[in-house]
This record gives C-alpha cells, structure tokens and sequence, in this order.
C-alpha cells in the first residue's frame, strides 16, 4: 500500500468522476467574478483597514501610558466614528495591554518567535507524510508563504495575524497523546480573537468523537472559560458606552462563494497578483487539504470549510482581514495535489496505467 495514498486513493470510477465534476463547477463558479469590481472592493477596504490599525495603535499607545482600556477604547471608536454598539465592536484588551506591556521590540521579538515557531512545528508535523523529501520542503515553503504577512511591520496590529498564526501552531502541534500545548496555543487565540472559538469547538468535537474524555473536557472547559471573560467583557464595555452611542449595522452581509474568495485573496500570500489567479489557488489549495488523508487533513479541511462558509454569511467587506484567521497555513493544501489527481486518475484509468505499467 502506497504511503502517500490520498483520501481518493481506490474510489470507484463513478465516485472518482463525481468528485472531478464538482471539482469542475466549483473551479467554474470562481472564476466567474469580473477582476475589475474586486479591484474596486481592495482599493476601499485598503483605506479601511489602514483607518483600522490606526484605531489599534491608538488605543495600545495610550494603555501603555497608564491608562485604562475600556474608557480608551471607546474614546477612540468614538473619534473614528465607529459604532460602540453591540460589545463585540469593543476587541479584547488582551492584545492593548500585551503590545503596551511588551513595547515596540518586545512585540518584534514576539512576532519572529512565533512566526519561527510555526515554521518549525510544521516542519516537524510534516515529518514522514511524503516519500520524496522534497515535498516536505515544498511544503515547508508553502507555509512560509502564508506566514508572509509577518515581514510588514503595518501587520503587527491586527489580532487576526497573530490571532491565526497561533491556531496554525495549536494545529501543528497536536498530538493524541500530548494535545495540552495545542490547548495552550488555543487559549492564547482566543485571548486575543473571539473569532479563534470554531477552532476550540472543533477540537473539542474531534477529541468527543474518538473518546479522548479527558481531552474533549480540557476543550470544553476552555469554551466555558471564555464564554466567562466574554460575559466580564460585555459589562465593562456596557459601563462605557454612552446611550447616544452608534449601533453597528451588524455583520450579515450574505456575500457567499464570491465574499470567501475576496477575504482569501486580500490576506493570503498572492495578493499583489490578479484575483482570477488567487480564486484559482483557494479552490486547490482547498481540494488539496480535503484530499489529505490523516487526522490533520480531515480537521484542517473541516476548519477551513467552517470558515469559508462563516465569511460567506457574515462579515462586511471591510472585514476581510478575518481571513487572516485560516490564511498562515491554507496554501499547504497545494503540496498534497499531485497525488489527489494521480489517485483520482488511477480510478478513472485504471487500465491505461496498466498497460502503461505493462
């Protein structure tokens, strides 16, 4: 039995020919968006991303001054003309006080660490997945891409960024018999993301499902745990808020496969290229991650079909930074594709490759 076999490896012909079709539609569908609207959509949600990290250095300078977060943060919502209704436009004071308490350097060096150790988990994860070694650095490279989004100083304010590449650490270095620093991981995403619960929820879902009770609790309680601090973070922020104060319009904005391929494309490694090019990349980076048989595959192709369909029905197009949330290791699907379609033709071909092979 072949090593490498994908998760396509001996389906019937019928099944190999289904799963090329939908392949097909869903590749057709992509493509279909004209390139010069999504250009359009980049240029104006480039000013308010901008408008967003000005918000957050904002707030992180004057927490670093001595003062506190709630009373700053909705000071400066309200000089951007923000909305401060419901709580969750108030982000989390983890990520203030941390960039306050750990200064300018402090934040670099974190940043690298984490960036590095990433790296370096999912070169470890990747160890014995490929017979050919050069797939590993290929996928190693893969990953760096992701992590690309580190080399600018302009992204150390997004929570997501740091947010995201922590779920990939958390993902790379889970273990059945060692999951508590993928837990750890986890905990410290959700301490500075709300975004980052899917995940924990996942996680816990998949340690329920094979019976790991002391894990799928370890999970749950994290749940609890935050479902806690948000309760604490919906008072404080309601303390400041004044009755006068905007409503946020809500974040429902139904854009479907179209809003999923524009977040992707506008944090994802090729996002300088046409966006026909990144539609392309999304839909096989994803075939990819689904085709890759192990425990790993199947919870990162989960993960990211979770998302995707969260950016599909929510959020607005000035939040696409969110897909920051899945972009630091997304693009490793593509290392898995050479054998996904060697599988997939050994099922539609099998006689050809035999009398190839002959």
């Amino acid at each position: 039995m072949r090593s490498e076999a994908s998760r396509f490896a001996g389906l019937p012909r019928r099944a190999a020919l289904a799963v090329l079709a939908l392949f097909a539609i869903v590749m057709t569908v992509s493509l279909w968006e004209p390139s010069p609207a999504h250009l359009k959509l980049a240029q104006q949600t480039a000013v308010k991303k901008d408008a967003d990290l000005a918000l957050y250095r904002a707030i992180s300078t004057r927490v670093a001054q001595g003062e506190s977060y709630y009373p700053v943060a909705a000071d400066e919502l309200r000089k951007g003309d923000y909305p401060l209704k419901p709580f969750l436009t108030f982000r989390l004071p983890t990520f203030a006080y941390l960039t306050a308490y750990a200064g300018p350097s402090g934040m670099m060096t974190l940043r690298w660490l984490l960036v590095l150790g990433t790296l370096y988990a999912w070169w470890a994860r990747l160890a014995g997945t490929f017979v050919d070694p050069g797939r590993r650095v290929q996928g190693a490279l893969l990953v760096i891409a992701g992590l690309a989004v580190a080399v600018s100083n302009r992204h150390v304010q997004l929570h997501e960024f740091w947010a995201g590449t922590l779920l990939a650490l958390s993902m790379a270095l889970h273990r059945q018999d060692r999951w508590w620093p993928s837990l750890f991981m986890a905990a410290c995403a959700l301490a500075l993301r709300e975004l980052a619960l899917p995940f924990v929820l996942l996680m816990a879902a998949f340690a329920l499902f094979t019976r790991r009770w002391n894990e799928s609790a370890a999970w749950g309680a994290l749940a609890l745990i935050f479902a806690g601090g948000m309760w604490l973070h919906a008072r404080e922020a309601a303390a400041v808020v004044l009755p006068g104060d905007p409503h946020s319009p809500g974040w429902a904005s139904l854009g479907g496969w179209p809003e999923f391929l524009r977040f992707m494309h506008m944090t994802g490694p090729v996002r300088a290229l046409p966006d026909w090019i990144s539609a392309i990349l999304t839909v096989l980076s994803l075939f990819g991650w689904i085709s890759w048989k192990s425990r790993t595959g199947l919870f990162g192709a989960l993960l990211f079909l979770g998302y995707g369909l969260m950016f599909m029905l929510l959020g607005r197009p000035s939040n696409f930074y969110w897909g920051l949330m899945i972009t630091p290791v997304f693009a490793l699907g593509l290392v898995f594709l050479p054998r996904a379609f060697g599988d997939l033709r050994a099922a539609i071909w099998p006689h050809q490759l035999d009398s190839k092979a002959d």
